[in-house]
Order: structure tokens, then C-alpha cells, then sequence
């Protein structure tokens, strides 16, 4: 069973949220926001998007669905993107329509385009950590 460190974890997490926060601010001014708009948008998704994130990741290291010794199939980085994907898409809706709109339309729109970028972004996340060997442990599956 593939696990790894806390630390490796958090390191992930640090680096996916860096990029994703960017995005989601760049996001944001596209659509007019102003600068404290996406900021908060930004604080928003550092916060909630984080703490998601790391439980996500941790929970998923408690099964052995298409792990191999000591790396991840591309399909389990796959189905955990969209698993991911699909949490932050309720959060990154609820933020959307709590900072950057009334509209559910204009909502949904912001929340698509930032799906998108993000799930591009969190594949990529995997598949460079996936070739890291830092913080990777290689145990036995509990029975």
C-alpha cells in the first residue's frame, strides 16, 4: 500500500494551493472583480481549500485502488481529481456567490472555468510529486 509522510502531504498541499489561489485570483479580475473581490476570493480558497485538500489526500492514502508499490496509476491520480474537483465545486460555488455575484448564473460560470484550471492544476500536482521520492513510504495494507 502506497503511503507517505505528513510532511510530503502539506508540501503537496502548499504547492497546489499556491497555484490554485493564483488562478482563482486571476480568475476573479477576468470577471471584473476588483482587486479586495479576488483577494478574498484568494484568502477564501487558501483557507477552506487547503484544510479540503489535506483531508482529501489523507483520506485517499487509506486505499490501495490502483497503487503500485511505491507510485500511483495515472487513472487513481485521475479518479482523485475528480473526486477533489467535485468537493471544491460546492465550496469554489458558494464562495463565488458569497464575494463575486447574485447571479447563480454568473456563479456557475466563474465556478466551471475555475473547475477546469483547478483540475488541470491538481493533475498536474500529482503526476510531478508522483515522480518525487520524498516522504514516500511503502507499507503493507492493514488487514
Amino acid at each position: 500500500m502506497l503511503q507517505e509522510t505528513h510532511s510530503r502531504t502539506l508540501t503537496k498541499t502548499v504547492v497546489y494551493r499556491v497555484l490554485s489561489v493564483i488562478a482563482i485570483v486571476l480568475l476573479a479580475l477576468s470577471y471584473g472583480a476588483g482587486t479586495s473581490v479576488a483577494g478574498a476570493l484568494g484568502l477564501g480558497a487558501i483557507i477552506v481549500g487547503s484544510i479540503a485538500y489535506y483531508l482529501h489526500d489523507r483520506v485517499w492514502l487509506k486505499f490501495s485502488l490502483m497503487t503500485e508499490q511505491d507510485s500511483e496509476h495515472q487513472g487513481r491520480s485521475l479518479i482523485k481529481s475528480i473526486t477533489y474537483r467535485c468537493i471544491v465545486f460546492m465550496i469554489a460555488f458558494a464562495l463565488a456567490r458569497m464575494f463575486l455575484t447574485d447571479s447563480n448564473a454568473v456563479a456557475a460560470s466563474f465556478t466551471i472555468w475555475q473547475m477546469v484550471i483547478n483540475f488541470t492544476l491538481y493533475y498536474f500536482v500529482e503526476r510531478v510529486f508522483n515522480k518525487i521520492s520524498w516522504g514516500k513510504k511503502i507499507g503493507r495494507a492493514h488487514v
